[in-house]
């Protein structure tokens, strides 16, 4: 092993050889712990969010989708008006449920109802006010069409209502014969559908017309038509 001064020599050059070792580690770990530095270029863009898809709104189809009333020929009652018996107030759906329309005996509105096989009430609405009034029911698709008139009076109005609610769409009034000048009168109208749209005949004591409607609620054409 030597002399001991040899020893001495070998034991502090390994002391500071273990010394030297620790420094280093000790300068190496926070270098290595310490948190990368951010990148100086520039974050990337978020792509732009493309707007949300929208509902497209239902185009109603053009007048020429429908038969024009010069292309109809008369499908109402033969015959004149007075003479011919009022169309039926009631009209029996393909689910045995029935649309009624009631005349209130008091003044005021007639009553429209959908009721079930057993009687039971759907819905309720108002019909028009009408002295002495006449009526025609027609259904297409899930609405009712009611076309309500004066029986002793000129001209009708034709209404729109949800056939399940019984939430009134539309309304509007017949073109028909115009305006009529009379003492002693007698009005029938009826109602059908024809190529998709809503076709009213009208039988009045001054004539006979046929009009035809969009089921949104278009008067599309109308002609008089001789007897």
């Amino acid at each position: 092993m030597g002399s001991p001064a040899t020893r001495v020599r070998i034991i502090a050059s390994m002391r500071a050889t273990a010394l030297l070792t620790w420094v280093n580690i000790c300068l190496l770990v926070p270098a290595c712990s310490r948190e990368p530095r951010p990148s100086s270029r520039p974050a990337p863009r978020a792509a732009a969010a493309l707007p949300a898809p929208t509902a497209e709104r239902s185009t109603p189809p053009p007048a020429a989708a429908y038969p024009t009333a010069e292309e109809l020929a008369w499908q109402g009652a033969a015959g004149f008006p007075g003479q011919l018996a009022a169309p039926p107030s009631e009209l029996v759906l393909p689910d045995g449920d029935r649309v009624l329309y009631h005349i209130t005996k008091d003044p005021g509105p007639a009553i429209i109802r959908r009721v079930g096989p057993d009687g039971s009430q759907r819905w309720q609405a108002a019909g028009a006010d009408q002295f002495i009034p006449g009526v025609a029911l027609i259904t297409l698709g899930d609405h009712l069409y009611v076309a309500e008139h004066g029986r002793i009076s000129s001209g009708a109005t034709l209404s729109s209502f949800d056939l399940a609610s019984g939430a009134k769409l539309w309304s509007l009034p017949v073109q028909g014969l115009g305006p009529v000048s009379h003492s002693k009168y007698s009005n029938r109208v009826e109602l059908a559908v024809i190529g998709g749209a809503i076709v009213v005949f009208g039988n009045e004591s001054s004539g006979r017309y046929l009009e035809v409607f969009s089921p949104d609620g278009r008067m599309l054409s109308t002609r008089l038509v001789p007897r």
